[in-house]
């Protein structure tokens, strides 16, 4: 999709054959390398099809008839993500479909053609968010459209089907968080959670999807990963560079903006950034500071 997180989660040992439907088709000259490679050096017989499988049902059985071509169908992998930021008061329907579609409707076509067409599939996985479970300020939809598609699985799962969802914190090295936020990735946490490599989630794959559990979770502790990157116990993370990095990053300006006697708010601090400044102070500095003492 529109990241190179989908493209590497091919790497899994599941298939040698691989069906990749995307809305956009590759976007980047290292996606195109990245399954030119995997073609080459081993074997892989890759084909990437330009379709909007979330649209309709019949865009769901055109990839299945693609990958019947290939062989058996084993399995599907949901890792389709869209973000449209905003308190639930300024959102609008337009805008919260534009979410829930790369989710919801795609799982949902899919597991109607799936249950049409081959419901023996071994796989039926939906890579989710741990939004879903703890929450980000102005992501409710995105929120939502994660446990909505959670649901579908775990559905299929009590009738019997392959069902399987994986939340997912922020991933470093690849991706729409590597890409969106560089800056932060030395920092102790984003959300309240960890940040997690790409080869790390790879690994951990090996054992969700092998869980019973319908609904699994990969997720790096904010303490973990600081003594992981930093060397530092989790008493040095409030240290006065650490804050000031994290407090700059959310309002997307240069460390050396920000001084002590500005107020956030000078510097273009908006209630969505004052609900993310105040979650961070809470979880990964154990500061309790009410809104208007953030603003002020």
């Amino acid at each position: 999709d529109r990241d190179v997180t989908g493209v590497q989660t091919c790497a899994l040992p599941i298939s040698r054959k691989l069906v990749v439907a995307s809305r956009g088709g590759l976007k980047t000259a290292y996606q195109a390398e990245y399954l030119r490679s995997w073609r080459e050096q081993r074997g892989v017989c890759i084909e990437v099809v330009t379709l909007d499988v979330s649209r309709s049902v019949e865009a769901a059985d055109a990839v299945l008839q693609q990958a019947e071509r290939l062989g058996p169908v084993d399995g599907f992998f949901n890792l389709a993500m869209q973000l449209r930021m905003g308190f639930m008061k300024e959102q609008t329907e337009e805008q919260f479909w534009e979410v829930m579609n790369p989710k919801v409707a795609l799982t949902r076509n899919m597991d109607r053609a799936t249950r049409r067409r081959c419901p023996e599939v071994k796989h039926f996985v939906v890579f989710s968010s741990v939004i879903a479970t703890i929450g980000m300020p102005g992501q409710c939809n995105y929120g939502l459209a994660n446990a909505v598609a959670e649901e579908i699985c775990e559905r299929r799962a009590r009738e019997g089907l392959a069902g399987k969802a994986i939340e997912l914190g922020p991933i470093s090295e690849a991706g729409f968080f590597h890409e969106m936020y560089k800056r932060a990735e030395d920092a102790a946490s984003y959300g309240g959670t960890g940040i997690q490599s790409i080869s790390s989630v790879l690994r951990c794959l090996d054992v969700l999807l092998t869980a019973p559990e319908p609904i699994v979770i990969s997720r790096v502790s904010p303490k973990h990963y600081a003594n992981g990157r930093s060397g530092k116990n989790s008493a040095t993370l409030g240290a006065e560079d650490t804050l000031t990095d994290r407090m700059s990053h959310i309002l997307g300006t240069d460390v050396g903006r920000l001084n002590p006697k500005t107020k956030l708010t000078e510097l273009g601090l908006d209630s969505i950034m004052a609900m993310e400044v105040k979650q961070t102070l809470e979880q990964d500095f154990g500061l309790h500071l009410s809104a208007t003492e953030i603003r002020t």
